[in-house]
């Protein structure tokens, strides 16, 4: 599924990290981080369109949850996003956040999300068979960045267990 979704929504977008089955499987099902997410497939017609890799935890004694990561079509992300705000909100999820950059995300604000100004630095590196110019690098409009190209989601976090809070590797919510 995954690599009909990389193969069919990647295209739409100028600048971002491969998402096929291989590097999902490498960033999410590693012994490490097993069960600390959960990867959600979207349908449309018939055919699988889209994923999303979700993560509920503590954030500061609220129940919140994140979007890690997600590949959809520009035109099939608000209804993704929609799943991911129900799931979260049956799991009693007081927040919902994603960080991320990509070109479709303003088709999101409807559903309560808003855009928070930050000051995300990245490096580039081109080489001469990358067919992406110098000008779409400079410019972040063109990227498709999402929490899932850091290692920021692996540190250490405040997570529920059993009622009570404790310091380890964030994890409520197990299974794909």
């Amino acid at each position: 599924r995954a690599d009909l979704i990389w193969q069919s929504a990647s295209p739409d977008y100028s600048i971002l990290g491969k998402r096929d089955y291989r590097a999902l499987a490498w960033r999410f099902d590693s012994p490490l981080v097993r069960g600390r997410y959960e990867r959600y497939y979207m349908t449309h017609a018939g055919a699988v369109s889209g994923y999303a890799v979700l993560r509920l935890g503590d954030v500061r004694g609220v129940t919140a949850g994140q979007i890690v990561d997600f590949l959809v079509r520009p035109d099939d992300i608000r209804p993704l996003f929609a799943f991911c705000v129900e799931r979260f909100r049956t799991s009693e999820a007081a927040a919902v956040y994603c960080s991320a950059a990509a070109p479709a995300l303003d088709r999101i604000s409807r559903l309560g999300f808003l855009r928070r100004l930050t000051s995300l630095h990245l490096m580039a590196r081109l080489n001469s068979e990358q067919k992406v110019g110098a000008a779409a690098v400079c410019g972040m409009q063109k990227w498709f960045v999402t929490a899932a190209d850091s290692d920021r989601d692996h540190g250490l976090g405040i997570a529920r267990m059993a009622g009570e809070s404790v310091w380890r590797p964030a994890l409520a919510i197990e299974g794909r």
